[in-house]
């Protein structure tokens, strides 16, 4: 169920190269998944790369080159997202212990 909730958020974050990880901004710890983010990541590579490139002045998503390129940075914002994720969990577990 959580896919389905944030897979399309997902999508539109990285249609327009924006960090996935804002889908997961405003969750809870527990609506945080980063199975849903590298699942939602590796389908948009696989069937909507093209939609990003498009997005981008000056690509075009038929060059190889393009494609590499987005690809890669594809790559890197799905690493940091998941980096994101992860320092968000733990900020707000600490401040979850410190409440108490």
């Amino acid at each position: 169920m959580r896919y389905k909730e944030r897979c399309s958020i997902i999508f539109g974050c990285l249609e327009q190269g924006i960090l996935p990880s804002a889908a997961f901004e405003d969750s809870t710890v527990e609506e945080q998944d980063p199975i849903v983010l590298l699942n939602s990541a590796f389908i948009f590579y696989l069937g909507s790369m093209h939609k990003l490139i498009q997005n981008i002045h000056g690509e075009f998503e038929t060059d190889i080159s393009s494609i590499a390129k987005w690809s890669k940075r594809l790559e890197m914002w799905v690493l940091k997202s998941l980096e994101n994720m992860q320092l968000l969990q733990h900020d707000r577990s600490k401040t979850h212990v410190s409440a108490e």
